[in-house]
């Protein structure tokens, strides 16, 4: 018998929870667990298929904000709805620069 019935949903937690590999991940697991009242979330949940809407796309990234010191457009977040390419991409923004050879 395959572990994933046809009529299973395979979009969230119990199929599909590792632990955050980044602290950023982290965080975005956290506020996710928050704004959709699950006690966890794994790097292939969906924000929509959690029942992510705009809305919270601006409560998301208000909390982004406040968490991590960066202003994430809403668009970014509704671009990127998987746990694990928001952290990537946020991650990614919180690289620091090289700072530029001199001429």
């Amino acid at each position: 018998m395959s572990p994933h019935p046809d009529n299973a949903d395979t979009t969230h937690t119990e199929n599909n929870s590792t632990e955050p590999t980044t602290g950023t991940a982290a965080v975005v697991a956290a506020i996710w667990c928050e704004l959709f009242g699950v006690p966890r979330v794994g790097p292939h949940d969906d924000f929509f298929a959690l029942g992510g809407h705009s809305m919270l796309g601006v409560r998301m990234a208000s909390r982004l904000r406040a968490e991590l010191g960066l202003r994430v457009p809403v668009r970014t977040i509704l671009e990127n709805p998987t746990l694990q390419d928001l952290s990537q991409l946020l991650d990614e923004a919180l690289q620091p620069t090289p700072d530029p050879v001199g001429d």
